[in-house]
C-alpha cells in the first residue's frame, strides 16, 4: 500500500543520512586508493599505517597526557619502521599537532619524555628526502630553535634538536640563506657556546661552518 511504501522510503533515507554522517576521512580508514590513468587499485593499509592512523586520531582528540604520550610513542615506532607511515602522518598534517605539542611542553619529567619522542619522530621522517621537504617550514625551524634554547642543559634533547635543526637548514637553500642572517647566527652561536660547557655534547664542525 502507498502508506507502507512511504514509510519504508523514509526509513531508507534516514539510514542513508545516518551512514553519511559517520563517514571517516580516508587517511584513518583501513583502505587506501591508488589512482592510475586507467583504473583505481585498492590496497589494505599495512599494520604500521593502521597504528599510525589511530595514533594521529588520538593526538587530535585527546586531552589526557598519558594518551598523548602513548600515541606519540606509537608514531615514533611506526615512522621508524615504515616510510608509508611517515607519508601518512604528513598527509594528515600530524606534524602540525606535534609542533604544537613541542611548543607547549614544559620542563617537567613527563613533558621531557614527550619532547624526546616527538624529536625522534621528526628524525625518522627526516631520513626520507621527499618527506623532509614537507616537514621543513619556518614554523618547524622556529619551534626547533626554541627547543634548542629551552632544553640546552638536557644533553640528549640538545644533541637531537641541534642535529635536526642542522638537517632542516641544509635541506632548503632559501631557508639556509634566511637562517644565515646575523640575528640567527648570533642566537645559535650563543646557544652552542653555552651548551658545550653544560652538556657533554660534541659539537659538529660542519654545523659551525655551515650556520655560523
Amino acid at each position: 500500500p502507498p502508506r507502507v511504501i512511504h514509510t519504508i522510503a523514509c526509513e531508507s533515507r534516514g539510514k542513508q543520512e545516518l551512514s553519511n554522517a559517520f563517514v571517516i576521512p580516508k587517511f584513518i580508514t583501513t583502505t587506501s586508493y591508488i589512482a592510475s590513468p586507467n583504473k583505481i587499485n585498492v590496497r589494505s593499509l599495512s599494520k604500521y599505517e593502521k597504528h599510525t592512523a589511530k595514533a594521529i586520531k588520538v593526538l587530535r582528540k585527546s586531552d589526557v597526557f598519558s594518551e598523548v604520550l602513548e600515541a606519540a610513542s606509537i608514531l615514533e615506532k611506526t615512522t621508524n619502521k615504515s616510510i608509508d607511515s611517515c607519508k601518512l602522518l604528513l598527509s594528515a598534517r600530524g606534524q602540525v599537532t606535534l609542533l604544537s605539542l613541542l611548543s607547549s611542553s614544559n620542563r617537567s619529567s613527563p613533558h621531557l619524555e614527550l619532547v624526546r619522542v616527538i624529536l625522534r619522530i621528526f628524525r625518522n621522517i627526516s631520513k626520507h628526502r621527499a618527506s623532509l621537504s614537507v616537514l621543513v617550514t619556518r614554523e618547524s625551524l622556529s619551534v626547533l630553535t626554541d627547543v634548542v634554547q629551552m632544553f640546552r642543559d638536557k644533553a640528549d634533547i640538545f644533541e637531537l634538536s641541534t642535529s635536526l635543526l642542522e638537517t632542516f637548514v641544509r635541506s632548503d637553500a632559501f631557508i639556509s640563506s634566511e637562517y644565515s642572517s646575523h640575528e640567527h647566527r648570533r642566537c645559535l652561536r650563543g646557544v652552542l657556546s653555552l651548551s658545550r660547557t653544560r652538556a657533554s655534547v660534541r659539537s659538529s664542525p660542519e654545523l659551525d661552518k655551515g650556520i655560523m
